[in-house]
C-alpha cells in the first residue's frame, strides 16, 4: 500500500490548475501518475498547460473538445491508473507538502477503505478563511448515514480496490457525488480521518460550482437519490434517532443551496430540519452571514 494515482478533472484550466498540479508535484512524497482530464478547453489553454508539464514524465494528459462532468472525469482517470490508493483533486484545490506522506504514514490497516485530512476553505472573493477539521478517529456506514462527515472529495485518498468494486462515482449523480460515494465504500471498511490542514478548499461566491450551485432541482434531485440508498441501508440498523438526523441534514442542506435565491424555500428547508432534529447550526444559518462568520469558524472546527 506504498503508491498513489492522482487524478485531476479540469474545465478551468488556467492558474488554477496549474496551482493544483504543482502543489501535487511538490508532495515529499510523489504519487506513482498524475493523470489530468481536460474537457470543454480551447486548444491553446489546453496546450499552454500540457507544454508547461512537459518535462514530468509521471504526468498524463486525457484530453477532450466536450465537455465532460467531474464524476465521469475522475473514472474516466480512474481507468488509466493501476495503484493501489487513488486521490481526486479538484483543479481550484491544492494540497500541503506533507499531504501523501501523512497518508501511507497513517494507513494503518487492512479495515481501512480511505483517509480524509482536515480543510481550509479559503473564499474566491475576499480570501476570508473557515475551516472544516475532522472530529472523529474514523467514520463508519452508520456514521454517514447521518451525515457527511468523510468531506470534500479532494480530501480524500481511496483504496482503488474498493472504488473499483463499487463502480466509481455514480455518473447520474448531479450533485452531492462524494457523499454518494462515501455511502457506497462504507459498506467495505471504515474512512480513518486526520485533525491536520492538509488540503486548501475554493469556496466559490459569486462563481457558483457544483457543490453551491443555484440550480436547485439538482440538489433536490441528488437528495432524493441518497434519501433512497438510506432507506436500504437504515434496515440494518434500528434506531429513530439515526433516521431523523439523517433527514434534518438533508434539509439543512437543501436550505444552504436556497438561502440566496429563495428566501421561501430556504425557510421551509430550515423549519423542516428543525422539526427533525434541533440544531444550532440552523439558527446560525438564519444570522446574517457578516454576524456568523465566527460562530461558524467555531462550528466547522468543534462541531460534527
Amino acid at each position: 500500500m506504498n503508491n498513489i494515482t492522482t487524478i485531476i478533472p479540469s474545465i478551468r484550466g488556467g492558474d488554477p490548475l496549474i496551482r493544483s498540479i504543482n502543489s501535487v508535484l511538490n508532495q515529499t512524497i510523489l504519487p506513482k501518475k498524475v493523470i489530468v482530464v481536460i474537457s470543454d478547453i480551447n486548444d491553446v489553454k489546453r496546450e499552454n498547460i500540457i507544454k508547461h508539464f512537459n518535462e514530468y514524465t509521471n504526468i498524463k494528459f486525457i484530453s477532450s473538445i466536450n465537455k465532460i462532468s467531474a464524476p465521469k472525469a475522475r473514472n474516466i482517470g480512474f481507468d488509466n491508473s493501476d495503484s493501489d490508493l487513488v486521490h481526486f483533486l479538484d483543479d481550484d484545490d491544492y494540497l500541503s507538502d506533507s499531504f501523501y506522506a501523512d497518508t501511507l504514514n497513517n494507513w494503518s490497516s487492512d479495515e481501512i477503505i480511505g483517509i480524509s485530512h482536515s480543510v481550509q476553505w479559503i473564499s474566491d472573493k475576499d480570501n476570508t478563511k473557515n475551516y472544516s477539521i475532522r472530529k472523529f478517529n474514523s467514520i463508519s456506514q452508520r456514521d454517514l448515514i447521518k451525515e457527511n462527515y468523510v468531506g470534500i472529495t479532494s480530501s480524500v485518498v481511496l483504496r482503488s480496490s474498493i472504488f473499483r468494486k463499487v463502480g466509481g462515482f455514480s455518473i447520474d449523480m448531479k450533485a452531492r457525488q462524494d457523499y454518494d460515494l462515501w455511502l457506497k465504500m462504507a459498506r467495505y471498511g471504515i474512512f480513518k480521518t486526520l485533525k491536520k490542514i492538509n488540503v486548501f478548499w475554493t469556496h466559490h461566491i459569486d462563481n457558483y460550482s457544483i457543490s453551491n450551485s443555484n440550480k436547485i432541482d439538482k440538489h433536490i434531485e441528488a437528495i432524493g437519490k441518497l434519501r433512497k440508498k438510506k432507506k436500504e441501508l437504515l434496515t440494518n440498523y434500528n434506531d429513530l434517532f439515526l433516521k431523523l438526523s439523517s433527514e434534518s441534514n438533508h434539509y439543512l442542506y437543501l436550505a444552504r443551496r436556497t438561502k440566496r435565491i429563495n428566501i421561501f424555500y430556504f425557510l421551509k428547508y430550515a423549519f423542516l430540519s428543525f422539526i427533525c432534529m434541533p440544531n444550532i447550526k440552523i439558527f446560525v444559518e438564519i444570522i446574517p452571514y457578516f454576524i456568523s462568520r465566527k460562530i461558524r469558524m467555531i462550528l466547522y472546527k468543534y462541531l460534527p
